[in-house]
């Protein structure tokens, strides 16, 4: 069983990498830690031309970038979910 202070993770597979993501549900599915899902963004957020008031998402946009890379070179990406 799962408590709430255990490590929680997504594996965010491409949605080009259909057969992965069944393969990950599949491989995972005794692992309740592990959450597998579609990376379903879709490019920059931000719309905007003007910085926020104060930058909160430094650190969030280098995980972000590499997490990016990882998708674009491996087709997913492991990602441990920070608790609140």
């Amino acid at each position: 069983m799962i408590s709430a202070n255990d490590p929680r993770y997504l594996f965010i597979v491409s949605p080009r990498e259909r057969s992965l993501y069944e393969y990950a549900v599949q491989a995972f599915a005794r692992r309740p830690e592990i959450e597998v899902i579609y990376d379903r963004r879709r490019g920059e957020r931000r719309r905007t031309s003007q910085p926020p008031a104060a930058e909160r998402r430094r650190a969030d946009r280098r995980v972000r970038s590499l997490v990016d890379a990882e998708i674009r070179e491996y087709g997913s990406a492991m990602v441990r979910v920070e608790s609140a």
